[in-house]
């Protein structure tokens, strides 16, 4: 599965991209939700195919664009069901519920989540995609 990763935490992108990638899995990283962006679009036109499979993203980012605002620009140009997403936080009850809120179909995980917990997350996500495709 192809996975973009949006997290700003270099320590947080390498854990969780070597316990995916030791399952097979071809992890992408960004550090911000414009670098995430760019990659869908060409300028105002969304690439296709879409460049990944599943995003995990961080709610909370500096920057510009958090997490959250990326990923609700881009489910303005893509339904949730052809881009599902996880998103990941350690940020509290009340932004949690706001995520969920905006992000129906997002999954929302509480940091501190283990690598092994994570990739077993993505595998079931994985077995549920293929068995809608």
């Amino acid at each position: 599965m192809r996975i973009g990763l949006l997290e700003d935490d270099a320590a947080i992108v390498e854990v969780f991209s070597f316990a995916l990638e030791a399952r097979g899995h071809t992890v992408s990283p960004h550090a911000t939700g414009l670098s995430l962006l760019h990659a869908f679009f060409e300028g105002d036109t969304l690439r296709t195919p879409l460049p990944y499979d599943l995003l995990l993203s961080d709610i909370s980012l500096p920057g510009e664009v958090s997490g959250l605002e990326t990923l609700f620009i881009l489910y303005q140009h893509v339904e949730p069901t052809a881009l599902p997403a996880i998103l990941v936080s350690g940020a509290n009850a009340t932004v949690l519920a706001n995520a969920k809120r905006l992000l129906p179909d997002a999954l929302i995980l509480r940091k501190p989540i283990g690598p092994l917990a994570l990739a077993h997350i993505v595998e079931k996500a994985t077995v549920s995609l293929q068995a809608t495709s």
